[in-house]
């Protein structure tokens, strides 16, 4: 089995290059010019709205970011196969959510971003599989057919983590093709695609990302540039975000925002949504498995070093970043 480094699947050849020559030109946006008092910045998704994102809705519709002096926040999705990075690196948005390795794959290549805080500490990636597949381990994959984005970092791991042979297919965001073939796998984040599964009928099991040895956070990035020259704002998003977080997670009322979710994507139902938020906690994606769990937002340096040494092993990084750089310190 080769290990030959993988597409990175965010990345598209030249237009990538064209990219980078823009960034020089680029101020990363403003909220607070001469011209206006008002503070206004934007969040761009990584999914369609969902239940998974509800803790930045909640600080909007809250008002949790006006308590702390931003007018407007701005959140938008343009689905599954959006780059983020992009429109971000060039100012288009000022912040963005994305998984640590990817961070560290487009800080390597040059990209003007900076990572604010955790919003979850284990990513919901997993591999899917039906539940009657006695499959109770990652070696237990082996031989198995992967659906799964072509190029993921996450795949060539667990390859040579375990010494896997999977047959690859390129991940379509069609459930059909699983629940029709038992013996298939896929990855799926556990917050959503399981629910739609036993829906139609069929129970499945997971084994989260987290489980398999590379432990990557999911993160909150920031524009770099954006982020030297409004440090206050970036700080107070933050700060409001995790507070929206908290509440809808944790111990508020996620009604309004519940509501709102279905307004803008009519699949947020509330059986879904009590299904992303009871799943979280199951799994404690937002505090970790440590015992008392970390403080909610914090980023562990030990842990993104560890994330990176694996992807230095794995070629997905050419050597090791000076993290601690590329971290936001207001």
């Amino acid at each position: 089995m080769g290990h030959d480094k993988p597409a990175i699947y965010f990345l598209c050849g030249l237009a990538w290059s064209a990219l980078l020559l823009t960034f020089a030109g680029c101020s990363g946006g403003t909220t607070d010019e001469a011209d206006s008092d008002k503070v206004a910045v934007t969040l761009q998704l990584d999914f369609y709205p969902e239940a998974s994102h509800g803790g930045f809705f909640q600080a909007k519709l809250k008002g949790y970011f006006a308590d702390v002096g931003i007018d407007e926040v701005n959140i938008v999705s343009d689905g599954p196969m959006i780059t983020p990075m992009q429109g971000v690196a060039l100012g288009k948005a000022q912040f963005g959510i994305c998984r640590m390795d990817d961070l560290l794959m487009a800080i390597e290549l040059g990209l003007p971003l900076k990572a604010v805080m955790a919003t979850y500490q284990h990513d919901p990636l997993s591999i899917m599989f039906h539940a009657d597949q006695n499959i109770k381990s990652f070696e237990d994959m082996d031989g198995r057919k992967l659906m799964a984005i072509p190029g993921a970092g996450f795949v060539s791991w667990i390859q040579r983590r375990y010494n896997l042979n999977l047959n690859l297919v390129p991940l379509n965001f069609d459930l059909s093709h699983f629940v029709s073939d038992s013996k298939m796998l896929q990855q799926a984040y556990i917050t959503s695609q399981p629910f739609y599964v036993e829906k139609k009928g069929v129970e499945v099991e997971c084994l989260l990302l987290a489980d398999s040895g590379f432990d990557p956070m999911r993160v909150l990035y920031v524009n770099e540039k954006f982020a030297t020259k409004h440090p206050v704002v970036v700080r107070d998003f933050a700060k409001a975000a995790l507070r929206g977080i908290e509440d809808y997670y944790i111990k508020g009322d996620r009604s309004e925002t519940d509501a709102y979710l279905q307004s803008i994507n009519v699949t947020n139902q509330p059986d879904l949504n009590d299904f992303t938020v009871a799943t979280i906690e199951k799994y404690k994606l937002l505090t970790g498995r440590v015992e008392g769990g970390y403080p909610l937002g914090e980023i562990n340096l030990d842990r993104m070093r560890e994330v990176m040494r694996i992807m230095v092993e794995i070629d997905l990084l050419k050597a090791p970043i000076p993290v601690e750089e590329y971290l936001f310190e207001p």
